[in-house]
């Protein structure tokens, strides 16, 4: 059934429930908003963890974790969350979670075989870190296609 399609002398409507950055929904997390591909297709909806990993780690051992549904986000979604952090701290305090603490965690992008992103959600700044072996926070995300 589409949007305004007659059924039996019925009109037929449905709402899609907008998120607004900072919301909370259940199961997935802190809504962050909308990413695109490369290509400025194929929209999905990022989410935020509700909490950092329990402790920092190095790189490899964050890549290596298993998340369930969450994952290590790119460089792109850290800066997405970088972007919205007041709504998204805002959202996590209102819910229960932990906000973004004002350090660097890692990104799942590589600049080069070297070096990794970090990205400072609470000021933006992003570097290439030239150690893998350092440790730094983690703060999971999930994407589900829109």
């Amino acid at each position: 059934v589409k949007r305004g399609q007659k059924i039996k002398k019925q009109t037929v409507y449905y709402t899609v429930k907008h998120l607004k950055i900072g919301d909370f929904v259940e199961g997935k997390g802190i809504y962050a908003g909308v990413l695109y591909d490369e290509n400025g297709e194929n929209p999905k909806s990022l989410f935020v963890a509700m909490k950092d990993a329990p402790e920092k780690m190095n790189w490899s051992t964050a890549m290596a974790q298993d998340y369930g549904q969450y994952r290590l986000p790119d460089i792109r979604e850290l800066t997405q969350i970088h972007l919205y952090k007041d709504a998204i701290n805002a959202g996590l305090r209102k819910n229960g979670g932990e906000p973004l603490k004002d350090e660097y965690y890692w990104s799942s992008s590589e600049y080069n075989y070297t070096f990794v992103w970090r990205v400072r959600p609470s000021v933006g700044t992003m570097h290439h870190y030239s150690t893998k072996d350092y440790s730094l926070r983690v703060r999971c995300a999930v994407e589900f296609k829109v």
